[in-house]
């Protein structure tokens, strides 16, 4: 089951503390999940035999993992006033 069908509840209004708390979660998930492909490639990137075109491409995949893990903190702290 999808996130937030587990978080508010299906078809039905929500208030603005269960959307607030349905936020938190989401954020919290996408940054348990962005863990271990950013930690993958933080370690590819220090195997001296991998090839210089595979190590642009790790680097490139890492930049943009942390370019979204930077939206979701961004998206925490709107959340985080809201409350």
């Amino acid at each position: 089951m999808m996130l937030a069908l587990r978080v508010l509840p299906s078809h039905q209004p929500v208030s603005l503390p269960e959307a607030v708390a349905a936020g938190r979660t989401l954020a919290h998930t996408i940054n348990n999940k962005l863990a271990l492909p950013m930690g993958v490639l933080e370690l590819l990137e220090g195997q001296a035999e991998l090839p210089e075109a595979s190590r642009a491409l790790v680097a490139a995949a890492r930049i943009a993992l942390g370019e979204l893990a930077a939206e979701v903190q961004a998206f925490q702290a709107v959340v985080a006033r809201v409350a």
